[in-house]
């Protein structure tokens, strides 16, 4: 039987170009140090860029980002989904 627990998150979000940005760690991550200003900054700059330069817009109307200190994989992208350490 798996004891499962409430997860709190802290999260920020922004529009990037029409995309709905956000970004999510354990509480107080994502404000400290401007953490999660910089990952939804440098985020919603990325989507419209490569969009130019590949040719290709984003095509999905949101990107999560997930930010996990102790996560053995280092980052794994997911539709949708973009999760590192």
């Amino acid at each position: 039987m798996h004891n499962s627990k409430k997860v709190k998150f802290g999260a920020q979000a922004r529009d990037g170009n029409g995309v709905l940005v956000r970004v999510y760690s354990r509480p107080g991550l994502v404000t400290e140090a401007g953490r999660g200003e910089l990952a939804l900054d440098t985020a919603c700059r990325s989507l419209p860029f490569f969009g130019d330069y590949f040719g290709v817009r984003y095509p999905l109307p949101k990107c999560d980002m997930l930010a996990i200190p102790d996560f053995s994989g280092g980052a794994m992208e997911n539709w949708g989904l973009v999760t590192y350490r």
